[in-house]
């Protein structure tokens, strides 16, 4: 691993320990000036920190809430289109894919307004991968993304 990109993650990573309870971190593995860390707190872009907080249990939907960067899933998986922060969101197409020896099925969501990108859902393992308007793919550093809501596959 490039040294410049052991340094991001240990910065976003000490940044976020007085405050996350648990993080993400999310980097485009061909582009280390790419990546985001999520948390429950707080969500930091390269190295700035923003506050961010996550929605209650009597919300429609899983989520993540900050000024830079917000992200919801709704808790009825029957739905397939909503508006979340100032974005719409609309699932464009659901799929099983082997990915590095872990099959994995996952919604892409297309997100539009606010915030313009697409990420791949996994009820079992959350946001598993995010495509910047860039072009930019990131996947998480950690085993699990954000946002699970099926615990069944080791993931919380």
């Amino acid at each position: 691993m490039p040294k410049m990109i052991v340094w991001r993650v240990f910065f976003a990573s000490a940044l976020c320990l007085a405050t996350c309870a648990q993080a993400v971190t999310y980097q485009d593995p061909l582009n280390a000036k790419s990546s985001i860390t999520i948390a429950d707190r707080s969500v930091i872009l390269v190295d700035v920190e923003k506050p961010a907080k996550r929605c209650g249990s009597a919300d429609p939907y899983v989520c993540i809430k900050s000024q830079p960067f917000s992200l919801a899933v709704p808790k009825d998986s029957s739905i397939s289109k909503w508006d979340f922060a100032g974005s719409r969101y609309e699932i464009v197409s659901k799929n099983e894919r082997m990915i590095l020896g872990t099959l994995y099925s996952y919604d892409i969501v297309k997100v539009s307004g606010t915030l313009n990108l697409q990420f791949a859902y996994s009820r079992k393992e959350g946001i598993i991968a995010i495509k910047e308007p860039s072009g930019n793919t990131l996947l998480p550093v950690e085993k699990c993304g954000i946002l699970v809501q099926d615990t069944s596959g080791g993931c919380n």
